[in-house]
């Protein structure tokens, strides 16, 4: 069976630190992963280990992708909860998409 971990990486940017989680089989592969594929001017810090990667969407996790595609659009993040609330359901989508 394919084992996988998921792994927090902390990295810099600037003067400013970040942190991100990828799954990975180890946290060797994990740091060559993130070294090969992120920009020149980021340094990686430190390569944590979290806990098995149970391979299936965390609930906070989508509320953080909802959160950036809201702010990509220009959107309040809740503005199609809100509005379901309101009773005008028919832009109501717990993703954020709506379709008119």
């Amino acid at each position: 069976m394919w084992q996988r971990f998921v792994f927090g990486m902390h990295w810099r940017h600037g003067k400013k630190m970040y942190y991100d989680e990828l799954p990975a089989g180890s946290k060797e592969a994990a740091a060559e992963y993130f070294i090969d594929h992120k920009r020149d001017d980021v340094d990686l810090v430190r390569v944590e280990f979290i806990g098995p990667d149970d391979s299936g969407v965390r609930e906070y996790e989508r509320g953080r992708l909802q959160a950036m595609v809201s702010a990509v659009r220009g959107e309040h993040p809740t503005s199609n909860i809100q509005s379901a609330e309101n009773g005008d359901r028919r832009n109501a989508c717990p993703t954020g998409v709506t379709k008119n």
